[in-house]
């Protein structure tokens, strides 16, 4: 299934509002440019968060930090653990219910 992502520029049609809006995303595209510039030129520095890592932008320059590890992991899993039998309990407990959490524990 193709999805087509629809111009919302224009929007709403017949409406004051449509001029208002299409300035906005002229303007938009001009600082959108201007900020994009500024993190390539390394005049600014991009940090974004993406799984377990970070990544810094500054100039050409890009780094990654992993900061949730396979330790960090671990931990949230067992976090998750209390919960899931919780869960597990609270939708059946059937014998092969019980015994799913059993081999849990």
């Amino acid at each position: 299934m193709a999805i087509t992502v629809e111009d919302s520029i224009h929007e709403p049609k017949g409406n004051p509002l449509e001029k208002i809006n299409a300035q906005f995303h002229r303007l938009y595209q001009v600082e959108k440019a201007k900020a994009v510039t500024s993190i390539n030129d390394g005049e600014v520095m991009l940090i974004c968060r993406i799984d377990s890592r970070l990544i810094v932008k500054e100039g050409s320059r890009v780094k990654e930090y992993v900061i949730n590890d396979e330790h960090y992991q671990s931990l949230k899993a067992m976090s998750h653990a209390t919960l899931a039998v919780y869960y597990q309990l609270r939708h059946s407990v059937d014998e092969t219910t019980v015994y799913q959490v059993k081999k849990w524990v």
